[in-house]
């Protein structure tokens, strides 16, 4: 199974305007919801980053790219309905093995 602490470190290396003390976990079915593979929350009581349990099964690259664009929106956070602001979109493409993983994702959905 996947260290996600040490993946959350790897990515702060990469995003260092990141926000910090991220809180990461695996969550649930019922916490991230079937559409999505993972979320960001900022709260009053800290941030948190929860992965899709199905993430499980996924290559390093692909859990490293959801952390990393998870963490994208802590830097790039939207006003108004947005979920990805242009900005988002440029930065998330120049992630490591970006297209790799987006592929992944494509062909592997949360409802499989």
């Amino acid at each position: 199974m996947h260290d996600l602490d040490a993946l959350l470190r790897d990515a702060y290396k990469l995003l260092p305007d990141s926000p910090p003390g991220v809180i990461i976990s695996w969550g649930t079915e019922e916490t991230i919801g079937a559409d999505y593979w993972a979320w960001y929350w900022p709260k009053k009581e800290g941030r948190f980053l929860g992965l899709h349990p199905r993430l499980k099964r996924a290559p390093k690259f692909v859990v490293f790219f959801m952390v990393c664009h998870e963490l994208l929106h802590g830097v790039f956070p939207c006003k108004g309905p947005c979920k990805h602001p242009k900005r988002f979109r440029v930065a998330e493409r120049l992630l490591p093995s970006a297209s790799k993983a987006l592929e992944w994702l494509d062909t592997h959905e949360t409802g499989d």
